[in-house]
């Protein structure tokens, strides 16, 4: 058994040195708490992978047993903690704290991966300032004496936000499963489970962004607690008996309540829901209690303001893909440590597992598969950076599928790629043509920063693929893209978490006829062109944010559904969603836009041109060519177990306001 100082210099170390370390299924006690000052900036990705270690407390005193300290003035980035038990003895603290106490320090897309925490005296988890854009992922909260987790802005100004919780949950605390306090409120919450807590599964009482897909049992007064606002979908709530309601509330915002149950032996009321806010809903099975000073939403001129106008959002002008885009390729001739590993693993069908902290690539990595796979085959770098030296415009890695290959299972994960800005792409992958495929794939975890071309390029018949968890920051011809090419169709794609921020074109990129994403939980922050650029369509967006985009947060020429996304710019970012119809739905619920730059509002929700339909349910500006009708996105709205008939046909045009007459704020 290793000793807490073990375990607390090797974290230590870790956080300082800029990697990541690795232990082994072992156990470790700690005696004395684990406190780690961040006193400059640094950028991993960086932290600890427990290995499936067990961490054993012995602290007695109330302290917390790790803390992370961001201080003045630094920026820490890509923090991650993985793969370990915390167990608690009950006499200390919390179990991790991270604490950035101050708006001018910023502890962001961090990552807490497959941890449990059980049994500390205080918060299993304690989120503290100005923490944000943190991903809590298939980890537990149990047992813990005052609750499950814990976010709140700090007392010096650090604000907490942009935050995700995907699976896991928390079982059995002695306070609330998750808290949000001090005015946090921006959490989306997909997939966790809530039992048994000696509180509410879920305290929000400045609101939040989204709870779905989540369940909610045996909690002691509500599964979910909120003020304000919030977004709810899909959940099932049931009770033998402490948890009365399903969701509390107390409205003074916008809240959707859509497709959620409730059930069980002693079936819990779905919810109480008081206040003078605005509330939609509409799908959901159970008894829903409402106060008399709620407002039913409809998409009525009182919640929508629309303007008729032909003026649309501006488009970005982005790369064609060409016979020369997939081309190709010599395979690597440079021997290297990773590209002789990657190639062998992909020749070899198996996923090859490196531990070294950095690699330098001097020459493309160019990997041409010419038999079928059927995986997981790819590449695991436990959270090594690759720095690129290439200056030709060549991708950094190139994977390429030749002439009848079936490439099953391909899998890249943890690790960062550092560009120049004089290479091509960070990660291309291509499988130009349908006699050729690549399924089932994932990249999970990654990393792409600085690149001169797109940071994820993927092109031609890849169907089935997951991105989750990574992060395109600062590359030139945009954070990711998907496109058709040769016949080939890019299908049945899935981005989760992670986010784009400050690329060039736009953020995440749909092209060449690519259209089947759906994105869940994601961020689209300060990119210089639109965060979401989907040039056929989009199947769906999801509990995902987009803040200080050029121009729109997000376009769409063809048909889309966004739910549950927020929206929120100082000017920059004018239109929440633009796009440009042939006949095409755009279906937005549970959206909101927020505008905090000085003066008058001068953003709108939406501006759809061309010949189709917007389906609203929400509030704000929306300008609508001539020749688009908008129209009620829900077709009931429930009243306390009534039916109130939906306002839900074509508006009338004297409903439109001249776009010179227009001079009300959103808001």
């Amino acid at each position: 058994m290793s000793t807490s100082n073990d375990f607390g210099d090797i974290l230590t170390a870790a956080i300082h040195g800029g990697y990541v370390a690795h232990l082994t299924d072992q156990t470790y006690t700690i005696s004395s708490p684990i406190v780690i000052h961040v006193d400059h900036t640094i950028q991993g990705t960086l932290g600890i992978d427990g290995g499936g270690a067990t961490l054993l407390s012995q602290v007695t005193d109330g302290s917390p047993l790790i803390q992370i300290v961001v201080g003045p003035d630094v920026d820490l980035r890509y923090l991650t903690l993985s793969n370990f038990t915390l167990q608690g003895n009950g006499s200390e603290g919390n179990g991790i704290e991270i604490i950035a106490d101050g708006n001018d320090r910023w502890a962001y897309n961090w990552t807490i991966s497959d941890v449990a925490v059980r049994g500390v005296g205080g918060y299993g988890l304690d989120v503290e300032g100005s923490a944000f854009e943190g991903t809590i992922s298939n980890s537990w909260m149990n047992g813990n004496g005052r609750g499950g987790a814990y976010f709140t802005h700090s007392a010096n100004g650090g604000l907490a936000s942009a935050l995700r919780w995907f699976g896991g949950g928390a079982e059995d605390n002695g306070g609330a499963g998750v808290t949000l306090d001090n005015g946090v409120r921006d959490l989306g919450v997909d997939g966790a489970s809530f039992a048994d807590n000696a509180g509410p599964g879920i305290s929000a009482l400045w609101g939040i962004t989204s709870v779905s897909d989540s369940t909610f049992k045996d909690n002691v007064g509500a599964g979910i607690t909120f003020q304000n606002y919030g977004r709810f979908s899909d959940n099932v709530f049931s009770s033998s008996g402490p948890q009365a309601v399903g969701i509390d509330g107390y409205l003074a915002g916008t809240t959707t309540v859509v497709g959620n149950t409730g059930s069980g032996p002693s079936q819990t009321m779905l919810a109480d829901l008081q206040g003078s806010g605005v509330l939609f809903m509409t799908d959901n099975n159970g008894e829903i209690v409402t106060g008399p000073s709620l407002v039913p939403g409809a998409m009525d001129g009182d919640m929508v303001h629309m303007t008729a106008s032909t003026v649309g959002v501006a488009l970005p002008e982005l790369a064609d893909v060409t016979a020369a885009t997939t081309a190709a390729r010599s395979g690597s001739t440079e021997t290297s440590v990773l590209g002789d590993a990657l190639q062998s693993a992909l020749s070899g069908g198996f996923v090859a597992h490196l531990t070294d902290a950095t690699y330098t690539v001097a020459e493309p990595i160019v990997i041409n598969v010419t038999s079928a796979t059927e995986g997981p085959v790819g590449i695991d770098l436990a959270g090594a950076k690759i720095i690129s030296q290439i200056t030709d415009g060549s991708p950094v890695i190139e994977i390429v599928v030749g002439p009848g290959v079936d490439v099953g299972g391909l899998t890249l994960s943890n690790f960062s790629i550092l560009g120049n800005g004089q290479e091509g792409d960070g990660i291309k992958i291509v499988a130009d043509g349908a006699d050729r495929s690549v399924h089932d794939w994932t990249i999970s975890n990654v990393n792409v920063e600085y690149v001169g071309g797109i940071g994820i390029d993927v092109l031609g018949n890849a169907s089935q693929g997951t991105v989750f968890n990574s992060w395109m920051h600062g590359d030139a011809q945009g954070g990711a893209r998907f496109a058709n090419s040769g016949g080939g169709e890019v299908s049945a794609l899935e981005w989760l978490g992670g986010g784009l921020r400050k690329n060039g074109v736009a953020g995440l990129i749909l092209d060449n006829g690519a259209h089947d994403l759906s994105v869940s939980g994601a961020y689209f922050v300060e990119n210089d062109g639109p965060g979401l650029m989907a040039a056929s369509g989009i199947t769906s967006v999801r509990a995902s944010g987009f803040e200080n985009n050029l121009g729109s947060g997000a376009i769409v020429l063809g048909s889309a559904n966004f739910a549950d996304n927020t929206f929120a710019t100082h000017g920059r970012q004018s239109t929440a969603i633009g796009g440009y119809l042939d006949g095409d739905q755009v279906v937005l619920t549970g959206v909101g836009n927020e505008y905090y730059g000085p003066g008058a509002d001068p953003t709108v929700l939406a501006n759809l041109q061309g010949q189709g339909t917007l389906a609203i349910s929400g509030a704000g500006h929306v300008v609508a060519g001539p020749n688009v009708a908008v129209t009620d996105a829900l077709a009931d709205i429930e009243v306390t177990g009534s039916t109130v008939p939906s306002q839900g046909a074509d508006l009338p045009s004297t409903q439109l306001a001249d776009a010179t007459d227009f001079n009300d704020p959103f808001y």
